[in-house]
Order: structure tokens, then C-alpha cells, then sequence
């Protein structure tokens, strides 16, 4: 059982960032104005600078699409005609309201941009990312033991992240129900640290959201309402596809060990600390084994913890959902990537679950249109750059705690 870090409330009994339902039939509260698009900039000391809506004269804002996924708010691109005239800065904080409502359907800063002064082209493109990517640039140094996951993962935003872009709301970190032996982030950055957390937690996820505040929780396991979906009448057409590629049913952990000499000398050595196994995926796919690194973990009993979250993600094909012709009443319910969603077929005699992955507004002079993700979350630029650092610094972590024991 997950509870909400501070307080007994159950995961899922409250709403993030949504709207309530109202009524006997779940009927949802509509925003107010139809195609209506706001970006909001502010200044480093969170005062908005500026409003760019969509209905005002010859508004210069030709294009801007956003998304969302299981970290939060992803990337962004914003089209301007040139001449704009407003003022826009490398790290900006950049707001985007949707509908008529006041509440951020996103939150991100500006990574790049032109030269406006040199610049000749008629369109203007600004480009950037949700304040989930700044955890990449903050370094933790820290050793945790005996110590619960939520627990760490606090110590880890107020200590490290807080006052660097996002910030802490412990409503929005849950309980998992394990204590660390021993974890040693050892010059990691915050990104790494916090993911390799929710791994160990088994089946949690972590991330941004759009009040730029860190959550820590477990990936809901029911069909979100707002996703009730029947093809022909909320969407025109279903693509699927099953991948076995992705599938592994053996993992060997590797680590790091410390052992300790007579004289108090402290040794750290690589080996494989687990090996985890899925016998049932083995049966039906064939072996499928893959060594993964964890040099943060010191203790067996940790590194089996993370072997079979990872396990658990990997055990089974990967399924992704593409969906076409998407209707307008979806795009008011202001969906988010969390929980699944139930795809029901045109003649109503299948019915197919899928988690919400990832969900992308594309807002221009015609309007707004959507496009939704479903199945496994498929990693972006960021998230794939990501993972490509944290190998190198695995393996080099690892060569030198090999050095070290020799």
C-alpha cells in the first residue's frame, strides 16, 4: 500500500493539476473559450513579463506545440513571426495556458533560440524543455543507509534541486514501502539519482509537472475516466504494434562491493550483485539476458530490488498505440499522462487497456488538435541523451572501483 509522503491519504483519491468531475453521469466541467492560446514569460524573479494570446490583433504567435509525458512536461517548440518585439531570453520560463482557463497546462524554459539581431527568417523558432531537464545539470554527492525511498528522495529535492528551477511539495511524494540498505550517489546528477530511485521503488515514476513542483509516485494502475475511449465516436482510427525487441528476462546486476581490511581500509570491487529472472517470459520468448550497471547500490539485497523492478519492465513486448482523427470534446478534458486508457472497438466487441504515455497539443491560426501516446512510454531526445551519460558514467564508475580493488 502507497501512501502520500506526510499524510494517510491513498494514492488516487486526490486530482493533479485537473478538473473535478460533476455530476451522476461524470460529466466534465468545459473551459470557456474554443481555440483560445496563452504563453506566458516571466523573469528570473517569477513575474510575468508578458502575455501572447491567440486572439489578439495580428498576434505574431503562428505555431507552439508542447507535451507532456511521464516525467512531467517535456519539450516545447514556439513559432513567431519576426518582429515580434518581445523580449525573449536564453532560460526564460515560459507558461502555456490553454481554453480560457487560468491554471499552466505547461511549464518549461527556453534552451535555444535565434539571434534576432542577425536572423532574416520570417518565422522565428524557440525551442525548449520542461524543468525536468534541469535536474540533469545538479549534482548529488551523498551516501543514504537504512533509509526509506520517498524518505531519500525528499532529502534529494530539498538538499540538492530546491532553488534551482523546481521545487519541493511533499503532497506529491509517496510512500514505497522499502528502506535502502546502503546507496551511495556518488557525484551523480539529480535526474539519475531520482530515477534510479523510483526503480528501486518497483513500478514508481517521477518527474515535473507544469507548477514546475518534483512528484515521486506509483504509475496508477486504472483506466483514467477522461480516457474511456470508443473508436468511430472520440477517435477515427487505431494503430497498433507489439515489439519483442525490447523484451529481457534475465538481468545480472552489477555493482559495487566494500569490503574492509584489518587496518580499516576500505576496498570497492564490481560484480554482479543479482541475477533476476522471469521464468514465464523465458518459456514464451526464449532467453533474453542482459547485464545492467548500478553502481549507487552497495548491498545484494538492493541490487535485486532494482534488478526486478527493471524486470518488471521489460518482462513483456513493448505495445505502443497510435490514434488518429482525434475529436475536439478530447482535447477539453485536459488529459494527462497518468493511469491507462480503454480503447473499445467501433462494434463495441473488444476492448484494449494501455497506459497514457505521453499526450502532445499542436496549437496554430486553425486551432488546436492533439495527439495522445499510448503504450510504453517511448523515450524522447532528452530522456535518450539521458541514458547514453548515465551508461558512460556507469561504466567509468565501475572501471574505477575495479582500479580501486586491484
Amino acid at each position: 500500500m502507497s501512501f502520500i509522503y506526510g499524510r494517510p491519504d491513498r494514492y488516487g483519491r486526490r486530482i493533479y493539476a485537473g478538473k473535478s468531475y460533476v455530476g451522476a453521469k461524470n460529466a466534465v466541467v468545459l473551459p470557456e473559450i474554443e481555440g483560445h492560446v496563452v504563453v506566458d514569460f516571466y523573469n528570473e524573479q517569477g513575474v510575468k513579463t508578458y502575455s501572447l494570446t491567440s486572439d489578439m490583433k495580428e498576434s505574431p504567435l503562428l505555431k507552439l506545440e508542447f507535451e507532456n509525458n511521464e516525467n512531467g512536461c517535456a519539450g516545447f517548440t514556439l513559432e513567431l513571426a519576426r518582429g515580434h518585439g518581445i523580449d525573449i531570453t536564453l532560460g526564460q520560463r515560459v507558461d502555456v495556458r490553454l481554453l480560457g482557463g487560468a491554471a499552466p497546462w505547461y511549464s518549461g524554459y527556453v534552451q535555444t533560440m535565434p539571434m534576432r539581431a542577425l536572423d532574416t527568417e520570417k518565422v522565428q523558432t524557440y525551442a525548449g524543455y520542461g524543468y525536468f531537464a534541469r535536474l540533469g545539470h545538479i549534482i548529488v554527492d551523498k551516501i543514504y543507509e537504512d533509509t526509506e525511498i520517498a524518505k531519500i528522495a525528499e532529502d534529494v529535492i530539498r538538499r540538492y534541486v530546491e532553488g534551482n528551477g523546481a521545487t519541493y511539495n511533499g503532497s506529491k511524494l509517496y510512500f514505497t514501502g522499502y528502506a535502502a540498505t546502503k546507496v551511495n550517489f556518488a557525484h551523480a546528477t539529480a535526474k539519475d539519482a531520482l530515477q534510479q530511485l523510483s526503480e528501486f521503488a518497483v513500478n514508481y515514476v517521477w518527474g515535473v509537472d507544469e507548477y514546475r513542483e518534483v512528484f515521486f509516485r506509483p504509475r496508477r494502475d486504472e483506466v483514467n475516466d477522461y480516457m474511456r475511449l470508443w473508436v468511430g465516436e472520440h477517435v477515427e482510427s487505431v494503430e497498433t504494434e507489439e515489439d519483442i525487441e525490447s523484451v529481457e528476462n534475465e538481468i545480472h546486476v552489477e555493482g559495487n562491493v566494500e569490503t574492509t581490511d584489518e587496518e580499516g581500509n576500505i576496498t570497492t570491487t564490481k560484480r554482479i550483485l543479482a541475477v533476476c529472472r522471469d521464468n514465464a517470459s523465458i518459456r514464451r520468448y526464449g532467453l533474453r539476458a542482459a547485464v545492467k550497471t548500478l553502481p549507487s547500490a552497495l548491498k545484494a539485497e538492493d541490487a535485486r530490488q532494482w534488478g526486478e523492478s527493471e524486470l518488471a519492465q521489460s518482462k513483456d513486448p513493448g505495445r505502443s498505440v497510435s490514434l488518429g482523427g482525434i475529436r475536439p470534446e478530447i482535447i477539453r478534458r485536459r488529459i494527462t499522462p497518468d493511469g491507462l486508457a480503454s480503447i473499445t472497438s467501433e462494434d463495441g466487441a473488444d476492448v484494449e487497456v494501455f497506459p497514457i504515455s505521453s499526450v502532445k497539443y499542436i496549437c496554430s491560426k486553425s486551432g488546436i488538435s492533439m495527439e495522445i501516446g499510448l503504450g510504453e512510454y517511448k523515450a524522447g531526445f532528452e530522456q535518450s541523451i539521458l541514458k547514453m551519460k548515465r551508461d558512460i558514467i556507469n561504466a567509468e564508475l565501475l572501471s574505477r572501483a575495479g582500479e580501486t580493488g586491484g
